[in-house]
C-alpha cells in the first residue's frame, strides 16, 4: 500500500487577518495617538515614558533609573542633606546642554553628522 502524506493547506488571509486586526486596534479611542504615526516621537513630558529631566526648565534626558539628568543627580547628592528634594528641583542651577548633542561626523558616512 501506498502511503499518501498530505501537506497543510496555506491560506492567505491569516497575514491579512492580522493585518486588519492590528489596523483595527490602533484605531481605537484608547490606543495612544502619540503610537499611531509610523515614526514614533515621544514627547519629553510624556505622562508616562517622561525622559527628560524634572528640574525645571533643564532639557538634559535623564540619566539610568533617575529623575534626573546626570549633572542634576550629581548636584541633588551633594545638596540632599542641606535641602528638600522639592527646593532642589524648583532652584537647581541649569546646566545647559550636554556634549552628547555635539555633532561629529558618523562612522558609517562621514559626510553626515552625528550627535554621538
Amino acid at each position: 500500500m501506498t502511503e499518501i502524506i498530505l501537506a497543510p493547506v496555506q491560506d492567505g488571509r491569516e497575514g491579512r487577518d492580522r493585518l486588519e486586526i492590528m489596523t483595527a486596534l490602533v484605531n481605537s479611542p484608547s490606543f495612544a495617538p502619540v503610537f499611531r504615526s509610523e515614526i514614533v516621537e515621544i514627547p519629553p513630558d510624556h505622562p508616562v515614558y517622561r525622559w527628560i529631566c524634572l528640574v525645571t526648565d533643564c532639557e538634559r534626558p535623564r540619566a539610568g533609573r533617575g529623575d534626573l539628568c546626570g549633572a542634576h543627580e550629581t548636584a541633588w547628592r551633594r545638596l540632599r542633606t542641606e535641602r528638600s528634594r522639592a527646593d532642589f528641583l524648583r532652584t537647581a542651577d541649569l546646566v545647559g546642554y550636554g556634549e552628547e548633542l555635539r555633532e561629529r561626523p558618523c562612522r558609517l558616512c562621514p559626510e553626515r553628522p552625528s550627535p554621538s
